[in-house]
């Protein structure tokens, strides 16, 4: 809505009669309006005071110097009139003479002017390098000052010139000040990643230019690659406060890594008959009407600046292949050395990827990223293509070989190591959760917490529990006329197998058990999806010792937890109770029950502990098989009381779940896993985890078996004494009862024998 007019006169009376004749929006209208040309007027007195300060502030000393010469060049004009025309007029000389010889005062104006000439070169090169460097053309505002010191060199050695213009050493000055103004101003340049090649080629040579001969080729070759790692190095700076954006940053990284190698090519490595661009650039020729204009007869000066520019010829010999190849080599190896160590607080870039899925995906987008195309500059692309006649496919390859001149992928091999050992911290922090996610102590002392003591005592009512829920019989007790033993049926729907072992087992044994396949079958897979990504024949080499050893020493862990408290419970079941420290007898049994199922469990139902301790060609068949062998349709065997379990094996056929064959993995590392022999299964650390578990099962059982044989022999015993027919004159023949013989001989779970008479 365009701005509504406001009536004349101002103040108080024009803001009440606006608001008495206008309605809101047409106010509202009018005070935008009147807001919108009041900013309007601030920016443009802003800009108008920002650009006349700095002109300000950029002409003061030159307006001020000027001055000073002014004053003494009209000082000294003055004083050569006055003495001039103090003197008498000479006789007029013949027409012959004049034209044979100049008036001695004409060659004195054409000296003079010659001089004023010089030192207004002097005075106008400030302002000219200022201009330069605001349209950042460093070699030229550089080439500037170089010629100035060549002009001020030849009036020093002028007294009269020192005589005439005695502002001229400050004037020196003044421009000698320029010189690390310039070189800073070309570091920034290189630092600026929007910049092309030419900018950078550019600024490089300023700086050469300037600090020749000290700074030839090949510490332009350092300056230039310093420049590039400080890329680097700002963008992990970033990433040290955030380790979220930790995959486009090392993509980023590497296209600098390959950008900077393919820019070194172009500065520094002729490419068939053409000049390195840095070398052309440094050494191009400046047109002479540039080099010294408005000063009459630059003889000497550009004398002096022809010798200065062969010096400069002299010094930018082509470096060797071999010297650029050991430069960019030392410097790539920094660049990894920072990329994949500690950036910040102790942490490291790769410590960001949580799993080996990561881990292939981000090495699968670098490889991209330094494959592709993608911030390759149009005369980068150019280059390449007159170098290898034809496009490239990869130009990091491409690059890599001509400038490295090794066929060793550097950045590939760092990433690579750094890749596989978070691999392996992965890998030891899961199997470290795992140990402290399996807190079989908690497990075992919580049997019978809660207990009731009468029940606790009470043998008869320990036979009575369910067979759900891990009780001591794997069958429904039904407890009548004939005996505490003498209708044990099994239950007609626990035909399937995998429910029998559930409520075999019982609930906490099935939790534990499933909690070890489940995170073992977790890091076996994320283990694979990082190996099959890239390079798996070197990967499998490498990871499979460690994963292997780490499912060992974690399983042999809980082992010897289990170890120790069923230690404790053996030596408690034959010590007698006082107080409440020592658990009941039927809760001693229990928990050595508990072990001794877990203990079994373990040893012949768990799928991925032995699937991992086995042979690397079973991953390739079976990594997500289920934890049992499918079992043939029921039959009249499963209906039996007592049962074995059957024990998972890898030959056995695999479950109906998602097999690892109908994955594209099995293609990608079929190869490297046809290393591993063909009958390797037998791994010593599978075998050593097997006696174990056997040992320890045993050892279980027999704490049981051992309470459970002395309370029937009580039974027995006391049935035995109320017998009637017992107690008749008629001698009976006398006989050895075995209630039970188990484990070695000397043990609480020794022969338990019943003599009758």
């Amino acid at each position: 809505m365009p701005a509504v007019p406001v009536p004349g006169g101002g103040g108080s009376s024009d803001a009440e009669e606006l608001f008495r004749t206008k309605r809101i929006p047409e106010i509202r209208a009018v005070e935008g309006a009147t807001r919108r040309e009041i900013s309007a007027k601030e920016e443009e007195l802003r800009q108008l005071v920002g650009r006349s300060y700095r002109d300000l502030l950029d002409s003061a000393d030159s307006i001020l110097l000027i001055k000073q010469s002014s004053d003494a060049i009209f000082y000294n004009l003055a004083r050569i009139s006055d003495s001039l025309s103090s003197l008498s007029p000479p006789p007029e000389p013949s027409l012959a003479v004049s034209a044979v010889s100049p008036s001695p005062s004409a060659g004195g104006r054409a000296r003079l002017y010659a001089l004023a000439a010089r030192a207004k070169y002097l005075v106008d090169t400030p302002e000219h390098i200022w201009g330069r460097l605001d349209e950042g053309l460093l070699l030229e505002a550089a080439g500037r000052y170089l010629r100035a010191q060549v002009v001020y060199g030849r009036l020093s050695r002028d007294a009269a010139a020192a005589a005439r213009f005695p502002l001229l050493a400050h004037q020196a000055q003044l421009v000698e000040a320029f010189r690390p103004q310039i070189a800073q101003r070309a570091r920034e340049r290189l630092a600026d990643r929007r910049l092309p090649v030419a900018a950078h080629a550019d600024a490089l040579a300023a700086v050469a230019a300037i600090d020749a001969p000290s700074l030839a080729p090949a510490p332009a070759l350092l300056l230039f690659l310093t420049s590039r790692r400080a890329w680097i190095s700002q963008d992990l700076a970033g990433l040290a406060s955030d380790l979220s954006s930790y995959t486009s940053v090392l993509c980023d990284i590497a296209r600098i890594v390959r950008i900077t190698l393919g820019h070194v090519g172009q500065l520094f490595v002729p490419a068939l008959s053409d000049m390195p661009l840095f070398f052309k650039t440094v050494t191009e020729k400046t047109p002479p009407e540039q080099l010294f204009g408005g000063i009459p007869d630059p003889d000497d000066e550009a004398r002096l600046w022809k010798e200065h520019m062969n010096q400069l010829e002299a010094i930018m010999v082509l470096l060797k292949p071999d010297v650029v190849a050991a430069a960019c080599t030392d410097w790539l190896k920094e660049c990894c050395s920072e990329i994949f160590g500690v950036i910040a607080g102790e942490q490291k870039l790769v410590d960001a990827i949580g799993s080996g899925e990561l881990l292939g995906s981000v090495q699968r987008l670098v490889r991209d990223a330094l494959d592709g195309r993608d911030g390759l500059e149009r005369s980068l692309e150019q280059w390449l293509k007159s170098v290898f006649g034809s496009d490239t496919e990869s130009p990091w390859d491409q690059i890599r070989g001509l400038i490295l001149k090794d066929d060793k992928d550097i950045f590939e091999d760092w990433m690579e190591e750094a890749f596989v050992r978070r691999m392996k911290d992965i890998v030891h922090s899961e199997f470290d959760i795992l140990g402290s996610s399996v807190n079989v102590k908690e497990s075992i002392h919580a049997i019978g917490a809660n207990a009731d003591p009468k029940d606790a005592g009470d043998f008869l009512a320990y036979l009575r529990k369910s067979s759900k829920g891990g009780g001591f019989w794997f069958s429904e007790s039904k407890i009548k006329k004939g005996g505490v033993l003498a209708h044990l049926k099994p239950i007609a729907d626990e035909n399937d197998f995998r429910s029998c072992l559930t409520s075999y087992f019982g609930p906490e044994v099935s939790r534990i058990r499933s909690a070890i396949d489940s995170k073992c079958k977790n890091i076996l897979e994320d283990l694979l999806s990082f190996v099959e990504s890239h390079n798996s024949t070197t990967r499998l080499k490498e990871l499979v010792p460690y994963l292997q050893e780490k499912c060992y020493k974690t399983i042999s862990g809980v082992l010897k937890e289990l170890e120790a408290e069923l230690r404790k419970l053996s030596a408690l079941l034959g010590t007698k109770k006082e107080g409440n420290d020592i658990p009941a007898a039927s809760i001693i049994a229990e928990r050595s029950l508990f072990i001794g199922r877990l203990l079994f469990a373990l040893r012949y139902h768990s799928s991925h502990v032995p699937l991992i301790l086995g042979s690397p060609r079973e991953w390739v068949k079976e990594v997500g098989g289920a934890a049992f062998a499918r079992l043939s349709s029921p039959t009249a065997r499963h209906l039996r009381a007592s049962f074995t379990p059957r024990r998972h094996t890898f030959d056995s056929p695999k479950s109906p779940g998602r097999q690892f064959s109908d994955s594209p993995r099995r293609q990608t590392i079929a190869a490297a896993v046809s290393l591993f022999g063909a009958n390797d299964r037998s791994n010593p650390r599978l075998d050593e985890l097997n006696k174990t578990l056997q040992s320890l099962c045993i050892m279980a059982h027999n704490v049981w078996i051992a309470w459970v044989s002395t309370e029937l022999s009580h039974i027995l015993s006391y049935d035995l004494n109320k017998d009637d027919s017992l107690s008749s004159a008629t001698p009976l023949r006398c006989e050895c009862v075995v209630c039970g013989s188990f484990g070695d001989p000397g043990s609480v779970a020794g022969m338990c024998r019943v003599r009758v008479c």
